[in-house]
């Protein structure tokens, strides 16, 4: 192989490495659960659900983010996995009220 091409690879390493050395850090649990709320505020309970799913995945011992998704379970009417979701907060932190 050519040397212009291994100067190429190089460059592209370089550059890929660089891009995403100065990309933007990952959201995290907290951020998927200001998301949700402001979806809430929007009354777009689809996104909530989503972003408390996203939450928990990122941090599944996050029972707050079980709990509001049990809340948004109830109010779509969806009562099994309203009390899956409330089970699931609970076992993390059963001393919650």
């Amino acid at each position: 192989m050519s040397k212009k091409f291994f100067q190429l690879i190089t460059l592209l390493v370089f550059c890929g490495a660089a891009a995403f050395a100065c990309g933007q850090e990952l959201p995290t649990s907290q951020d998927y659960m200001q998301s949700a709320q402001n979806a809430l505020q929007d009354n777009d309970m689809s996104r909530a659900i989503e972003d408390y799913l996203l939450a928990i995945k990122l941090d599944p011992q996050n029972w707050q983010a079980y709990q509001n998704l049990g809340g948004c379970y109830v109010q779509l009417r969806r009562f099994t996995d309203a009390k899956a979701a409330y089970r699931q907060s609970l076992a993390i932190n059963p001393n919650n009220p």
